[in-house]
């Protein structure tokens, strides 16, 4: 705290012009600690700018047009120091010196003085108190001189106060200090989630110890395991090796337990204090979504992956039900489990089109979703290529060029096209569902490319390659049963034909 002068101060009250109805000023000097006694003291000896006092009574003289008469408010003599005020001594202003915090009437012999008078506190923690816009001082006076240590240098007084402009208890004076001793300097960094998230990176980065020695600093060891308690639920301990592991199980999954049905945290039940939930996840997103130099999202992603891997939550979520998860966005292997099982169920010919599109939907809002925004993009997409083969399964049996809105060229006229799909998969390969027997071969044409294959023997050639006839394994026969070959030898794009096909039959029996 900077150094007040006291009697400069209390010169400038005595100087100001009196109103209109009153005739002489009276003011009250609160010193609960007694700091400045000594100085009081030397006032009531020496008058103000040493112009002398005879028995407490400095006499008017330059801009003090009335005497100002010094006198202290002991226990014991409340009385006449109260008859000495309204009765004895009406002309001279008085500067009334007492040994007690401001505000207290109850039985107090000079309430109808403290009514009237002027007040002024000279204090440490009054001072304090104005300097950090604290109103109401009687509230905060004992947390102030507990965290003493804390407010000794100017630049914490002035980040406390940005922080907290309006303090009015001892709760917001420990909130205020903690946001600072993490590094807060707004107004909007004064809550339990700033401070949560301050503790916890300091618990990644450097350490319990580092953690230890910070608050040890400014005292508050206690305060902070209280406030952990008070908002949060945790209950365990800050300053020990696995101490990151338990408060981030304890934060994340109480977080989850939310979102999730009643059974689906079996075994992790005491990691869950179900009345803290809301706060806990509220944490966690507000985290997310606040990027800054104390705390990054990479910090959180980091810290929920060492709760996932310690606590087998990637396995247990894979084995719930998609619509369990659907909302649950605190840890990021939700989404990878969910994925997992998607593309799993797709590989295997599973219907799972709604399933897909719905969580793909419900989770972009979400936290997280960024980091696997590609995934979910590829998820849609076969999800779509899926719901598009169910719709036109027909036009996937029998490729016909007219069904697939393919023009047809007469025999004899070079045939380009643009990349067209006519096989139900794009791969190298025929599917076996398409096989030819060995003796008929067959033209399979995906995209640019013709593939002339017998029995299940792909060879690939360009679109509009030259094929010579009675060679290669087109055999010495200009009729190809998958399509048609010009005059030149130049391929047409072919009928896609399943072994199951009744034309296929048809087709080589005429042959």
């Amino acid at each position: 705290m900077p150094k007040i002068d006291v009697e400069e101060q209390l010169k400038l009250r005595f100087l100001q012009p009196l109103p209109a109805c009153m005739l002489r000023r009276v003011v009250i000097w609160h010193d609960a600690d007694g700091e400045f006694a000594p100085e009081f003291e030397r006032l009531a000896a020496e008058g103000f700018d040493g112009a002398g006092a005879d028995d407490g009574v400095m006499p008017a003289h330059g801009d003090f047009e009335r005497p100002v008469r010094f006198v202290e408010a002991c226990e014991g003599h409340m009385f006449a120091v109260k008859k000495l005020i309204n009765r004895d001594d009406l002309a001279s202003d008085i500067l009334l010196y007492r040994r007690c915090p401001r505000g207290r009437l109850e039985g107090d012999w000079l309430a109808d003085v403290e009514l009237y008078a002027d007040q002024f506190q000279a204090d440490y923690l009054s001072l304090l108190a104005d300097q950090l816009g604290i109103e109401n001082i009687d509230a905060v006076r004992e947390s102030l001189r507990e965290h003493k240590t804390f407010f000794d240098a100017k630049t914490r007084c002035a980040k406390f106060a940005a922080c907290v402009p309006h303090a009015s208890g001892a709760s917001d004076i420990e909130l205020g200090t903690l946001t600072v001793i993490f590094g807060g300097k707004e107004l909007g960094d004064a809550r339990p989630a700033f401070v949560l998230r301050g503790c916890m990176t300091t618990l990644l980065h450097e350490g319990p110890e580092a953690l230890a020695e910070l608050v040890d600093k400014y005292c508050v060891r206690d305060v902070l395991s209280a406030f952990n308690v008070r908002c949060y639920g945790f209950e365990g301990p800050l300053y020990e090796r696995d101490s990151l592991l338990a408060l981030a199980s304890h934060m994340l999954i109480t977080a989850s337990s939310t979102a999730l049905p009643e059974g689906a945290l079996k075994g992790l039940e005491s990691y869950v204090a179900p009345a803290y939930g809301p706060y806990c996840l509220e944490a966690v997103r507000t985290w997310d979504q606040t990027a800054d130099a104390q705390a990054s999202s990479e910090d959180l992603f980091e810290i929920c992956r060492l709760v996932e891997d310690a606590r087998g939550l990637f396995a247990r979520f894979e084995a719930l039900p998609i619509d369990v998860l659907a909302s649950l966005d605190v840890f990021p292997c939700v989404n990878e489990a969910v994925l997992s099982q998607l593309f799993s169920s797709f590989a295997q010919g599973a219907d799972r089109v709604e399933d897909a599109r719905t969580f793909a939907s419900r989770r972009c809002d979400l936290s997280w979703y960024r980091r696997v925004k590609s995934y979910f993009d590829l998820l849609v997409a076969v999800a779509d290529m899926c719901a598009f083969r169910q719709a036109h399964a027909g036009g996937f049996h029998l490729a016909q060029p007219s069904r697939c809105g393919m023009p047809t060229r007469p025999i004899g006229m070079p045939w380009t096209l643009p990349i067209a799909m006519c096989a139900p998969r794009i791969c190298g390969r025929v599917p076996s569902s398409a096989m030819c027997s060995r003796s008929l071969p067959e033209l399979w044409w995906t995209g640019r490319r013709i593939f002339t294959v017998t029995g299940s023997w792909p060879m690939p050639m360009p679109a509009g390659h030259r094929l010579r006839k009675g060679s290669g394994p087109i055999a010495a026969t200009s009729r190809v049963p998958n399509g048609r070959m010009s005059s030149t030898g130049t391929c047409c794009p072919p009928l896609w034909l399943c072994q199951n096909d009744d034309r296929h039959r048809e087709r080589c029996a005429a042959l």
